[in-house]
């Protein structure tokens, strides 16, 4: 924890808490009342101060691993200092954590965190799920072997592709919890009238400190599933997030996902320029090869309207290029496909896109969430 010092002075009175409560510091009133000035932009000035300041960077393996030992502990303190805790996990631990590329590795600063913030709604979404995608991990097998046959037997790819790779995840309960957090956050940002927007957030808050049955991590489901259980559908439940619980689940159409990553053989792009008449070049014939993979998925499966998105053609900001579509299932569940070349992939998983990147700044985008923090008479 001494690599926590590196803090000290950067973001002002915020980053002090954030260095005492990371240090083991135990002074709950000061930490939670400085808490609630970290918002995204200091909290990004803390991380950026730690990564450039620490001369050894095991030392941020040893900060994170205490981190995650004391989150593990929390029991042990007060409700304040509890909840303080979580969301420095949140807002500097756990970005700073996918920052590194061990993420993954840390995945219980996120998930310990949701339960100490938001129990009552973590609670609610773990029932939902188990209830609505029970054989979410066995879909996804027969899915991923339906689709790779599909491809493999396609005669506008033959002797196009040297190689087509079929794989699935399905999204764990904080990676959805986490898509939720961030649509009302954005939502909340909408509301012009500030003490509104507060009153609203200390309304939640309370209701999330109500008494509600032990939250308990779903298990990793075997099958190989970088993730757990999840699903899609509606359910009992009362308003979260200030929708009705339902009807905003529904609204997440990627819970289980498919990828298909199409590797162009070595002349592809001199076929189909033979075979349209024109030259090719090598871009388009991976965006053709894409949306050629695209078709033959709508063949087995129907296309749910309006969720085509071609970032193959027009890439997003970062670079990212790939096909994103929906499909609903003959049960009338939703899944989500993504069809990409290699090259397309390897940026995404490596480059300026890569997913740690991403999920580091997803989770950073929770730093407005402090409105939810107790107030400092709380105490421990």
């Amino acid at each position: 924890a001494g690599a926590a010092l590196a803090w000290r002075g950067v973001g002002g009175e915020a980053a002090d808490a954030a260095v005492a409560v990371a240090a083991g510091g135990d002074d709950a009133d000061d930490a939670v009342a400085t808490a609630t000035e970290l918002d995204a932009s200091r909290a990004g000035l803390v991380r950026a101060a730690l990564l450039q300041s620490v001369r050894e960077p095991r030392a941020l393996l040893v900060l994170l691993a205490d981190h995650t030992q004391r989150l593990r502990a929390a029991e042990r303190l007060g409700a304040g200092a509890r909840r303080t805790l979580a969301m420095e996990s949140l807002q500097l631990f756990a970005p700073l954590a996918y920052q590194l590329g061990v993420g993954g590795a840390f995945s219980d600063l996120e998930a310990l965190s949701y339960v100490q913030l938001f129990p009552k709604s973590l609670h609610r979404l773990h029932a939902w799920m188990a209830e609505v995608w029970p054989d979410a991990h066995g879909t996804l097998r027969q899915l991923t072997a339906q689709l790779a046959s599909q491809l493999e037997c396609a005669p506008a790819l033959v002797g196009l592709t040297a190689e087509i790779e079929v794989s699935g995840r399905v999204k764990t309960v904080e990676s959805t919890f986490r898509k939720l957090l961030r649509r009302q956050l954005q939502r909340a940002a909408g509301v012009a009238d500030a003490a509104a927007r507060a009153e609203a957030w200390q309304a939640w808050q309370r209701a999330e400190m109500e008494e509600v049955e032990e939250v308990k991590l779903l298990p990793a489901a075997d099958g190989g599933s970088e993730d757990g259980g999840g699903g899609l559908g509606a359910t009992e439940g009362g308003e979260v997030f200030g929708l009705e619980y339902g009807s905003e689940i529904e609204k997440m159409l990627d819970v289980v996902a498919l990828r298909v990553v199409l590797t162009p053989a070595a002349d592809a792009a001199a076929q189909l320029g033979a075979l349209m008449q024109k030259e090719v070049g090598e871009a388009e014939a991976e965006a053709l090869l894409c949306h050629c993979a695209r078709r033959e998925v709508l063949r087995i499966h129907t296309e749910v309207p309006g969720r085509f998105k071609d970032f193959v053609s027009r890439p997003k900001p970062n670079g990212y290029q790939s096909i994103h579509t929906n499909l609903r299932l003959p049960d009338g569940r939703v899944v989500e496909v993504q069809i990409r070349t290699a090259a397309m992939h390897a940026f995404a998983e490596s480059g300026g896109a890569a997913h740690q990147m991403y999920r580091g700044e997803q989770l950073a985008s929770t730093a407005e969430v402090p409105m939810l923090m107790p107030a400092a008479s709380e105490g421990s």
